[in-house]
């Protein structure tokens, strides 16, 4: 089981993270530097340079996965070059447009990308994808998990981190009932992975 931190959007925040952990980050573009990518979940905020933070993922040997949620469409290429550059490769994107995300399915990329699995997004709608897209982001929206049942049949065609119910404004106490759905997943995404232990 991989757990992965929310929201490392500070280069000071990668240097305190265990090792063992996973860095989910928000990609923003630099309006005033074109190809610079920076980090920051809120429009129109100053931010880490992202080119920064992997340099700095890379030298501290992290080795836990990245999610790259993509807070605009089209910052995909650039951040392949990165982690080419970086020779970082344990990593996924989250939140493609869907536009986007056919058009890397023509791509030997389309294993880096997450579909989305929630009371809105069926696993019948995932099915073009699941030859395809390796990954899925497995949300409680309203902070219910999702069925033991439906999370173990995608978990035989995807790769499933699931969302923490505390990055949907649940409380902490949310994290007990959600327990059972450990033995489906490849990762979990969360604000406090040692209340997963």
């Amino acid at each position: 089981m991989q757990f992965i931190q929310h929201r490392v959007n500070k280069i000071s925040d990668l240097k305190s993270l265990n090792s063992a952990l996973g860095a989910e980050i928000d990609i923003r573009s630099d309006v005033y530097q074109p190809s610079s990518l920076h980090l920051a979940h809120d429009p129109w905020s100053p931010g880490d340079k992202l080119s920064e933070w992997l340099e700095t993922y890379k030298e501290q040997n992290q080795t836990g996965t990245i999610i790259f949620n993509t807070k605009e469409d089209n910052l995909e290429e650039e951040i392949l070059k990165l982690c080419d550059k970086y020779q970082i490769s344990n990593f996924f994107f989250l939140d493609t447009a869907l536009p986007t995300l056919i058009r890397f399915l023509q791509t030997a990329h389309a294993p880096k990308f997450a579909c989305r699995l929630s009371k809105y997004e069926s696993l019948e709608f995932l099915e073009p994808f699941e030859k395809q897209v390796k990954w899925l982001w497995a949300d409680c929206f309203h902070g219910e998990p999702l069925d033991a049942s439906l999370l173990e049949r995608a978990s035989k065609k995807f790769q499933i981190c699931l969302v923490s119910p505390e990055l949907q404004k649940q409380s902490l106490d949310k994290i007990n009932s959600f327990k059972h759905l450990v033995p489906f997943l490849h990762s979990i995404c969360s604000k406090r992975p040692d209340l997963w232990t």
